[in-house]
């Protein structure tokens, strides 16, 4: 199982900063990437991938450092699955299966073994003659799944993984991650909160470039517990009050009521306030708000 050390990580594209001094310790199991789009994610993924070069900082898999001449040896290593998988629309199924196995090397007969083994486990098998163009876009994304795993990874890298896919796919998927992160290491990318919080045992908030945290979910979690309140309110004037006072989660106008989600540290303005479960989208709004990096919640 892989330990991924990353340490004063800067990526630059002129410019750009996509990547500011990121430093970071994944342990085997499932991490879950946190982010909005432009944070860092997928740029972060690609260094790990050897696509990407660090502009400066180093990555080390096991005290192997992630760089061109270990290029080979991280690749046998890392199995990856990007926000877009290339396909060859033409091919089969188990055609394109047995094109990855050959670019990873992996002999004839221990290929053909692992094909099978993922159609089954990716309820693909029925479709391993189908052209790769024909399938639905969840079956694409098992597909691409099947691939990043075909020469069995120690640390298993996707981005997205459950983006524009129907509940029940989704799902599907994650339990796929789940399990291998019982085994192996995970590294999965997401802008879906509840993803993260249903399998990952380690999440990284990534804003701007910059880790603003990384902890678990309990961790996170606990430290809003007791903290984060629900109200309706009537007029503005209290609404415009509670927004001065507290961090406003959400707001939802429901006929004549606004219906107020917030978090708050001190006495709650609002005296029919109700204090309600924290979720993982509550910590991330916050987490947003506050920013500093390397900083808990307060």
């Amino acid at each position: 199982m892989e330990r991924i050390s990353i340490r004063s990580l800067t990526v630059r594209f002129g410019d750009l900063t996509a990547l500011d001094r990121l430093n970071l310790e994944i342990e085997p199991g499932i991490f879950g990437l946190l982010g909005r789009n432009g944070a860092g994610k997928t740029t972060l993924m690609r260094v790990l991938t050897t696509i990407y070069k660090p502009t400066s900082g180093s990555v080390f898999m096991n005290g192997i450092e992630v760089c061109e001449k270990n290029k080979r040896i991280i690749k046998g290593k890392v199995g990856y699955l990007p926000q877009e998988c290339g396909f060859y629309p033409n091919l089969t199924v188990a055609e394109f299966l047995q094109y990855i196995s050959m670019l990873q090397e992996m002999p004839q007969k221990a290929a053909k073994e692992r094909i099978d083994f993922l159609l089954e486990e990716f309820h693909l098998a029925e479709k391993r003659s189908a052209k790769v163009g024909t399938l639905s876009g969840g079956m694409k994304r098992r597909l691409g799944l099947a691939q990043a795993m075909i020469h069995e990874p120690e640390c298993l890298i996707v981005d997205e993984p459950t983006a524009g896919l129907d509940p029940d796919e989704r799902v599907r998927i994650r339990n796929f991650l789940a399990e291998y992160g019982n085994r192996k290491t995970v590294l999965f990318s997401t802008h879906i909160i509840e993803d993260v919080s249903a399998v990952a045992s380690q999440i990284g908030i990534l804003q701007r470039g910059k880790l603003i945290y990384n902890g678990s979910v309990r961790q996170i979690l606990s430290e809003i517990d007791g903290k984060v309140y629900e109200a309706s309110l009537k007029d503005e004037a209290s609404a415009a009050a509670l927004r001065e006072g507290t961090v406003i989660l959400s707001e939802i106008r429901k006929g004549d009521e606004l219906q107020i989600r917030f978090y708050a540290d001190r006495p709650v303005p609002v005296p029919d306030a109700v204090c309600v479960s924290a979720t993982m989208e509550d910590a991330f709004l916050l987490l947003e708000h506050q920013k500093p990096e390397g900083e808990g919640l307060s």
